[in-house]
């Protein structure tokens, strides 16, 4: 199976745009490696493979011993992976068992699939919160909005809800994690009314810096939303409060 999956991918960048976009996208994963790693010193070996020209004479066995030195960094990924995804469950169960002790009796009670969105898509708000190192009043009013206007909440609903997420979330989480989740449980629609809530956000403590502007766009990829989404996203905050 494995044989066959790089056959596919020998012939996928077959051509030389596929291969210089590729050796792009690979060098930019090196970074995000362990210097010195069997997995960055393979897929440094690929990255200079496709930079060649398509035509240029292949080097034998390349993509067999890449497949060779993921093998064992692929085990501890996985592990890394499941212990991240473990304690993302118990974060999420410990601020729902908090929201029900404490949720207004005059406020329905969401569904399942309803409060997990909440919560994820509330972690991602007090994530961005938490940019700058310090929580601002506005900052605070502006994430009980943004629940109140995603999720319908009631405004003491949306006060209990911030208090908590941002309470929880005080060790901090994988965010990686918390935007794949996010995205799997939500439209496209969704995401980009959330994207602009995002903004609103880091923007409310009196203005969206170049940082946090950055974080948001990587929020947008994480989402799996494009550029344009992300420039809408960024112009339904006026320019005077976010950084150019």
């Amino acid at each position: 199976h494995r044989a066959r999956l790089f056959n596919e991918l020998e012939a996928a960048l077959s051509d030389q745009d596929s291969r210089e976009r590729s050796s792009r996208q690979i060098r930019q994963l090196i970074r995000r490696l362990p210097a010195h790693s069997e997995e960055s010193r393979a897929l440094g070996e690929l990255a200079e493979l496709l930079a060649r020209p398509a035509d240029a004479a292949p080097v034998p066995g390349l993509f067999s011993r890449l497949g060779g030195a993921f093998t064992s960094g692929l085990g501890r990924h996985v592990g890394k992976l499941k212990s991240r995804r473990e304690e993302e469950r118990r974060w999420e169960d410990s601020l729902q068992s908090r929201l029900a002790e404490h949720w207004p009796a005059s406020e329905e009670w969401p569904d399942d699939d309803a409060l997990h969105r909440l919560c994820t898509g509330a972690a991602i708000l007090a994530h961005v919160v938490r940019l700058d190192g310090a929580i601002d009043p506005g900052e605070s009013e502006a994430l009980d909005r943004a629940l109140i206007g995603q999720w319908g909440l009631s405004a003491s609903a949306a006060r209990l809800a911030t208090e908590l997420v941002l309470d929880e979330t005080a060790g901090g989480l994988d965010l990686h994690l918390l935007l794949r989740e996010f995205q799997r449980v939500t439209t496209e629609d969704e995401r980009t009314r959330f994207l602009a809530a995002v903004f609103t956000v880091a923007a409310s403590d009196g203005r969206a810096s170049y940082d946090e502007i950055e974080e948001i766009r990587r929020i947008g990829r994480g989402l799996l939303l494009s550029h344009q989404h992300f420039i809408s996203a960024k112009l339904s905050v006026p320019g005077e409060k976010r950084e150019t």
